[in-house]
């Protein structure tokens, strides 16, 4: 079950049910934003259904609503056991053990899940199961117990998955996938090689950078493309160029089938190689996402090791394919590129480097999108705030969102920063 609040269908969640149902189990999708649904009409739907297993992905920002329809959940089914996983389940385990979740799946999911139910639905042991966090009392009595803090155990690490080939492809056909706007969103890798201090998706990924085949991409791709007629595709990669040669094979694969695509990658990877934006654009890229995360030349060598001169050109080069260069309709690539403010050694005069970088682009035809730094579970900033010079003020979780301020740095007042990024997205937003 999933209640993010986003455009693309629940991928990870995808995953899982495939996994699950190749294994045999009869398992069922709910994402509560397609259509929207509310706590009575999901108690409504588990009343009819009577599972023995419901299971939630959990982000931070709506990790408070699944804590409230686990006690529901609890309340009216206690026999039904709940199990979590997600970022926030695997940055936070206690955090939702606490809240009556029965098992917490730590990593990756689709093996995990898959034994702890065959386990739960056979009367068997989970204490064998790899990846998996739990109440130290045993399963099935946490609704007694809540409000309390829980002793957890915890199983054996559950190493990432190697072969992403291996995986079946998401149970796309249990979601109203035509519903969504990204309908055509996939992953072709997992996992990221950098280590952003703001980041916590590597605890679902790993730091180790896994690729799919080329051939298996274009096999699901095909699949789509001739089950739902899907032919605009949206890769959410982290960083689909990361390894520049794969991304050459696969821009190639995708250049021959003629569809429609978007993706997500570092300037970084795209400084030297140019060409290959290109030959993106040339087989079918109508949409790249760049997330650059600063424009101050200060806070970007000392976070990412990037030359803003260098980003630059990379992004004026992407901007040559747009609307600003008289490209019109269907034609145009999109450009956007992502900046942050609020980052630890942030100031006054950074931020308004950011902002007056952001403003240079927009005359280009480039969409700029700002936001602040968020210290999500997981992340290095938010295991150890004190050696980035952070004080995380407020910790209800529903607050953190990119237009929200939840810490103060060693420079600037949680209230400056909100204060700054308002006035700077008010200038951006007067641009369009």
């Amino acid at each position: 079950m999933s209640i993010a609040e986003n455009d693309a269908p629940p991928l990870g969640l995808l995953y899982v049910a495939a996994a699950a149902r190749q294994s045999g189990l009869v398992v069922s999708v709910i994402d509560m934003n397609h259509p929207p649904m509310d706590a009575a009409r999901l108690a409504a739907i588990v009343e009819q259904r009577r599972p023995r297993i419901v299971a939630f992905s959990v982000l931070t920002p709506s990790s408070g609503k699944v804590k409230d329809l686990v006690a529901m959940l609890k309340g009216r089914f206690p026999r039904t056991d709940v199990i979590a996983g997600g970022v926030h389940a695997s940055a936070l385990p206690s955090d939702l053990i606490n809240a009556g979740v029965d098992f917490v799946v730590v990593g990756e999911g689709e093996t995990t899940f898959v034994e702890v139910a065959e386990a739960l639905l056979s009367n068997g042991d989970v204490a064998g199961v790899a990846g998996l966090a739990y109440p130290e009392h045993g399963s099935g009595s946490v609704s007694t117990a809540f409000g309390k803090r829980l002793s957890m155990c915890i199983t054996a690490r559950r190493d990432p998955h190697t072969d992403l080939d291996a995986l079946p492809r998401p149970a796309r056909d249990l979601v109203p996938i035509l519903e969504y706007g990204q309908s055509g969103a996939l992953c072709s890798s997992r996992g990221c090689p950098y280590s952003c201090s703001f980041c916590s998706s590597v605890l679902s990924g790993g730091h180790k950078y896994r690729l799919r085949t080329v051939d298996c991409v274009m096999d699901e791709i095909a699949d789509m493309h001739a089950q739902f007629g899907i032919s605009h595709f949206q890769f959410l990669d982290d960083n689909f160029a990361a390894v520049p040669d794969r991304a050459e094979s696969l821009v190639a694969s995708l250049r021959k089938r003629g569809y429609v695509w978007s993706c997500q990658t570092s300037v970084m990877e795209l400084v030297d190689r140019t060409n290959l934006l290109s030959r993106m654009y040339e087989a079918g890229c109508r949409e790249v996402y760049f997330g650059l995360e600063s424009g101050s030349r200060r806070i970007l060598n000392q976070y990412k090791s990037i030359d803003l001169d260098r980003a630059m050109a990379v992004l004026t080069h992407a901007a040559s394919f747009g609307k600003g260069n008289g490209i019109a309709g269907e034609d145009a690539l999109q450009t956007v590129v992502g900046f942050m403010v609020g980052h630890p050694e942030d100031d006054e005069d950074s931020i308004e480097e950011t902002i007056q970088f952001a403003l240079t682009l927009r005359p280009l035809g480039i969409d700029t999108m700002i936001s602040i730094m968020q210290p999500y579970p997981g992340s290095l900033i938010h295991q150890d705030p004190g050696r980035y010079g952070l004080n995380i003020e407020k910790t209800d979780y529903a607050e953190y969102l990119y237009p929200k301020a939840n810490m103060a740095t060693r420079k600037l007042s949680r209230k400056h920063i909100s204060r700054l990024y308002a006035k700077g997205l008010l200038r951006i937003m007067q641009t369009y």
